[in-house]
C-alpha cells in the first residue's frame, strides 16, 4: 500500500513539475486586456516599385467585413484582428498575379521586420505548425480570403499548472512580458497618442514586375480626433 501511495506521490509530482517549470511562459491575465480600448486603423496604401511610389484609395471602416482598398489590378478589404490580419484579394486585372508570402512582412512599431504566416480562412493552427508560406497564384478575376499572423507572436503558454495553449499575442505592443499592466498601458496609450504606425508589407507580382504594397496602421481612439501638429 505504502509503495502505491510513493509512486502515485512521484508520478503526481513529475506532471506538476512538468508543467510548472519557470521556463514555460506563463499567460497573464492583462495580457489579455492590452487592446481593450484600442483598435488599429488603416491609414494609408502604399505601392511602390523601383522606379516610383503611389498611394492606392482605402477606405477605413466602410463595411462589416473590414476596411476597402483598390488598385487598378487588385481590390479586396483588409480586418485587423489583435493577433494579426483578415485578408481578402480580388484580382482585377486581365492575367494571374502572385502574391508573394515568403518575402511579406509584419513592421511592428519600432519598425522592425517578422516573418509572416498566412493560410485560407480559418483557425490557425498550432504554433509549430506556422511556416512561412509559398507563394500564392491568383488567376484573372480569381479571389483568395486568408488569415495572416506574424510567426514570433504565437507559442504555448500556461495559465498556472494545466496543459499548454496556443497563444496570439495582441499586434501591439511587440513584448508583453517585459511590462506589467500599468506600464503596459501607458505605453501603449502612448504609441495611440503619437499615432505611431505598424505596416503589412505584401510583394504581388503582376505581368512580371514586382510591386511593394504596404498597408499602414495606427491605434485609434480618443487621440486620433486630435489636430496634428
Amino acid at each position: 500500500m505504502m509503495f502505491r501511495v510513493a509512486v502515485t506521490l512521484v508520478f503526481g509530482l513529475t506532471l506538476t513539475s512538468a508543467c510548472c517549470d519557470k521556463e514555460t511562459k506563463r499567460l497573464q491575465s492583462h495580457w489579455l486586456r492590452t487592446l481593450e480600448s484600442y483598435a488599429l486603423s488603416p491609414v494609408e496604401l502604399e505601392r511602390r516599385t523601383n522606379e516610383k511610389s503611389e498611394s492606392l484609395n482605402i477606405s477605413p471602416g466602410q463595411t462589416t467585413q473590414g476596411d476597402l482598398f483598390e488598385g487598378r489590378e487588385i481590390s479586396g478589404f483588409i480586418f485587423v484582428q489583435h493577433y494579426g490580419f483578415w485578408f481578402d484579394v480580388t484580382n482585377k486585372s486581365s492575367r494571374s498575379i502572385r502574391l508573394l508570402w515568403p518575402e511579406a512582412r509584419y513592421l511592428d512599431e519600432k519598425g522592425v521586420r517578422h516573418e509572416l504566416f498566412r493560410q485560407p480562412m480559418g483557425a490557425l493552427p498550432p504554433p509549430s505548425e506556422m511556416r512561412i508560406s509559398k507563394p500564392v497564384t491568383v488567376e484573372a478575376g480569381g479571389r483568395v480570403h486568408d488569415v495572416i499572423a506574424p510567426i514570433y507572436k504565437s507559442y504555448l503558454v500556461a495559465s498556472g499548472c494545466k496543459d499548454l495553449v496556443p497563444y496570439r499575442e495582441p499586434l501591439i505592443p511587440t513584448k508583453l512580458d517585459d511590462k506589467n499592466e500599468h506600464q503596459m498601458k501607458v505605453y501603449v496609450d502612448d504609441l495611440a497618442r503619437r499615432q505611431v504606425p505598424v505596416r503589412l508589407l505584401l510583394p504581388i507580382e503582376i505581368e512580371g514586375m514586382r510591386y511593394d504594397y504596404t498597408f499602414t496602421f495606427v491605434l485609434k481612439d480618443r487621440w486620433s480626433d486630435l489636430p496634428k501638429q
